[in-house]
């Protein structure tokens, strides 16, 4: 699983980010 950091740098991947870290 990505991490949140993961997640703002690829916000268009939200999608395979978990679902607690999607902002």
């Amino acid at each position: 699983m990505l991490s949140h950091r993961d997640c703002i740098q690829c916000g268009k991947c939200v999608v395979a980010c978990p679902k607690k870290a999607i902002h």
